[in-house]
């Protein structure tokens, strides 16, 4: 008999408990769980805002909050929130960069436009690559479509430069071309060409890479090769950088 109830009694207390709230250091607990830290929160009603600042309560939907007795979201914070995973540094910012969620620290979004010059002085083009360019576009990590144009026009002579023209894009930082381009020079008219590129690099989280202009021609001899111009008619070189994943960095 006293085993009878015995565990009457405790099957009572259980299910007292499985629908009761716990209050740590209040008695007035607004979740099934509230820690009052420093203990100063009205006895009935709602808290009042300048006391909650020191609680945490779990709601009945699995919610969190710390300084908020009605939180909305799995974790819902008032107040700073503190990560040390040793990437932080001053003027970064916390970011999902990877396709489960997860945050970390990243560099905040930098200028969209990083832009290079081009020398349109840079005077006869070699046969061997020659570097063009005036001011390099140096790139942080992130991906970047990098768009050039010069423009070349015959260097003396009536007959038309027999000869392709060539742009390069080179990664100085890695010391190799990421990509190489040629046409040829008009055959008429005022012999003149327009070599150009576009290319989509990629820079590693925590890198800096620097690139540069590069051009090089197929004949080097004779008075007729190719010549860096500013010729008006072109709008003359350019030289710049698009970031293309402003957004997720």
């Amino acid at each position: 008999m006293k085993k009878t109830i015995l565990l009457c009694s405790l099957l009572g207390l259980i299910t007292n408990l499985s629908f009761s709230q716990v209050g740590v250091s209040t008695e007035n607990p607004q979740g099934i769980f509230h820690v009052d830290a420093k203990g100063n929160n009205e006895k009935t009603g709602v808290p009042s805002v300048a006391n909650i600042t020191d609680d945490i309560v779990v709601s009945n939907t699995g919610n969190v909050g710390v300084g908020v007795v009605a939180p909305t979201v799995k974790l819902d914070v008032k107040g700073g929130v503190r990560l040390v995973d040793g990437t932080q540094q001053t003027d970064r910012m916390l970011a999902s960069r990877s396709p489960d969620g997860k945050a970390k620290w990243a560099n905040k979004p930098q200028s969209l436009i990083k832009n290079g010059v081009i020398n349109d002085n840079s005077g006869r083009i070699t046969e061997s690559a020659m570097n063009i360019t005036t001011t390099p576009v140096v790139l942080d990590e992130g991906r970047w479509l990098i768009v050039s144009k010069f423009v070349v026009k015959r260097f003396s002579g009536n007959t038309a430069p027999n000869q392709n023209i060539w742009i390069y894009l080179r990664n100085e930082t890695l010391g190799t071309y990421e990509t190489i381009i040629g046409l040829a020079v008009e055959q008429n008219g005022t012999y003149e060409g327009t070599p150009q590129l576009s290319y989509i690099v990629k820079v590693p989280e925590g890198s800096n890479y620097t690139y540069n202009i590069y051009a090089s021609t197929s004949n080097g001899g004779g008075g007729n090769n190719a010549l860096m111009t500013t010729e008006p008619n072109f709008q003359g070189s350019y030289f710049y950088a698009l970031r293309l994943d402003q957004d997720t960095l």
